[in-house]
């Protein structure tokens, strides 16, 4: 394997980690704020 060959596989990994990561972190704070929401709701009732 070339040095280009590692380069290319690395720099392809981390275009498709970086936006996965991007996506969980969104997906765990909507979970955050939904829970935050509903124990609001039901303080309220």
């Amino acid at each position: 394997m070339s040095e280009n060959t590692i380069l290319g596989i690395i720099c392809t990994v981390i275009a498709i980690l970086l936006p996965l990561s991007f996506a969980v972190l969104a997906w765990k704070h909507t979970l955050k704020e939904k829970k935050a929401q509903e124990e609001k709701n039901l303080k309220e009732r």
